[in-house]
């Protein structure tokens, strides 16, 4: 039996802004990033991590703040899919930013194997500062269980910024022996 853990980090992020460590401008265009240049002043990574503790870390003041990239997944070990912006998202009459996240996990047949619709990436909360990248505040947790399929599991993630009416589709994958 599968479990799936759907973090809502919203109350825990509403402040927690910290500068990436490098510019956002100059990512480069990849499955799993998409930079400003290209993508209508608007980018975002892609990011899988088995750090329990990343949400601690991300909360302590630094200047840069590095995800240990993840491709490799042991059962029985909660693993973290998280989704982070920058740039110029748009904003409504009220000034705050309208931005949603689809996640969605498929099994190495094509399955879905687990998959969070509209969270809330960045909703009615005022732009971040353009320079800094953004977690986004939900972000989705999977355990792969001791009977689950072993191979490739893609995990896609779709940025919407529903303003702007931009949207991003990153992609990962990590595998499971």
């Amino acid at each position: 039996m599968k479990k799936i853990i759907f973090l809502v980090l919203a109350g825990l992020l509403l402040n927690s802004v910290v500068a990436f460590g490098n510019d956002p401008q100059i990512i480069e265009n990849t499955p799993s990033e998409k930079n400003i240049k290209s993508s209508n002043g608007f980018g975002a990574q892609l990011w899988l991590t088995d750090d329990q503790e990343y949400l601690k870390k991300w909360n302590q003041p630094t200047e840069r703040f590095f995800f240990h990239p993840l491709h490799s997944v042991l059962r029985g070990k909660p693993v973290f899919v998280i989704v982070l912006f920058a740039g110029q998202p748009g904003i409504n009459d009220k000034n705050l930013c309208d931005i949603t996240v689809d996640i969605i996990v498929k099994t190495p047949d094509g399955k879905i194997y687990g998959e969070q619709k509209n969270g809330d990436c960045w909703q009615s909360l005022p732009i971040p500062p353009t320079q800094e990248i953004q977690l986004c505040n939900s972000s989705m947790g999977i355990v792969i269980e001791e009977n689950d399929q072993s191979g490739r599991y893609a995990v896609e993630a779709i940025i919407k910024d529903k303003i702007k009416n931009t949207e991003l589709t990153l992609e990962q994958y990590f595998d499971v022996k």
